[in-house]
């Protein structure tokens, strides 16, 4: 199970309050492969240290097709049940994985690159992956200066410390 996923969010919250400060984030996820994604859906939009300024779904093995727009479907559900009065957007991004340096392009690699060019190295754009990083790669490969207004936070490894690889590390070479 990736319980991990809500303690990383749980460090992010903790580090945000303790500067006093809230915090703009987008969430990458495969919403509806695991409970985790949900509980982490609900924990960021009750924080009120966290601004979500919108969700993008990716594929994953186990969720039907069309991958990433059944992640849609989960997040929006997810937003929608507890009670979300003005959501944040929610897109649909990558059905597959990248399998070259070439970006996917999609409608959820446009919103992380059009929402950024608001942030610079001195306020920075928070990226939270917490399932296949598709379309943080494939952002990065269409626009390298992406690093410059970004930070990213990512659920990549299942042990401490010698690492090892779960789906999200493997996925995207």
């Amino acid at each position: 199970m990736r319980i991990h996923a809500i303690t990383l969010l749980f460090l992010l919250v903790a580090s945000v309050s303790a500067l006093g400060q809230s915090r703009d984030v987008i969430l990458t996820t495969d919403c509806g492969t695991e409970m985790d994604d949900q509980w982490a859906i609900v924990y960021l939009m009750l924080s009120p240290q966290v601004n979500v300024r919108g969700i993008v779904t990716t594929h994953a093995p186990n969720l039907a097709e069309p991958r990433s727009e059944t992640s849609a479907n989960c997040a929006r559900d997810a937003l929608r049940r507890v009670g979300v009065t003005a959501p944040p957007p929610v897109l649909a991004g990558s059905a597959v994985p990248l399998h070259s340096r070439e970006p996917l392009r999609n409608a959820g690699v446009n919103f992380i690159l059009d929402t950024s060019k608001q942030y610079s190295s001195s306020n920075r754009l928070t990226i939270l992956t917490i399932g296949a990083t598709t379309d943080v790669g494939s952002a990065f490969l269409q626009d390298p200066t992406l690093a410059e207004r970004t930070e990213i936070l990512t659920m990549g490894f299942n042990s401490w410390p010698k690492g090892t690889d779960p789906w999200n590390i493997r996925n995207d070479p």
